[in-house]
């Protein structure tokens, strides 16, 4: 079921984008180790539709009970999930791997801001209309 909250809406759209579709992540380092490791984590993670499902869910709900409790949500990765976001990656049963790195996204009810990945800038992706 969908959130009757635009940013909650957003923020989980985003996320079960980015695991549906993995791609390659930079680490900031120019050895290309880390970018081979990704990548044969990635060539066996694909996730069911099951998977999809039960993590758009969990996230969403997740992300309300956060706003609801604190106003403000935090979604973090380094080189896998953080805190709330690994809670909900553990409870879908979905690999570490599929998630971006270095990844911050802070979630309001009024706003989503994004930081997409190692050395970007956290940008407004979303500001509720008043």
């Amino acid at each position: 079921m969908a959130s009757k909250i635009k940013s909650v809406e957003i923020a989980t759209e985003w996320w079960v984008n980015k695991i549906s579709n993995p791609t390659l992540f930079s680490n900031g380092t120019s050895d290309g180790i880390g970018i081979a490791f990704k990548l044969a984590r990635n060539a066996s993670s694909k996730l069911s539709e099951q998977q999809i499902v039960n993590f758009k869910e969990e996230l969403s709900s997740s992300i309300e009970r956060k706003l609801e409790t604190e106003g403000y949500c935090c979604l973090n990765t380094d080189y896998s999930p953080e805190g709330l976001l690994a809670d909900v990656a553990k409870k879908a049963h979905i690999s570490d791997s599929v998630f971006p790195w270095k990844t911050r996204m802070e979630v309001a009810k009024e706003y989503v801001k994004l930081k997409d990945g190692y050395g970007k800038k956290l940008e407004m992706i979303y500001i509720k209309k008043r």
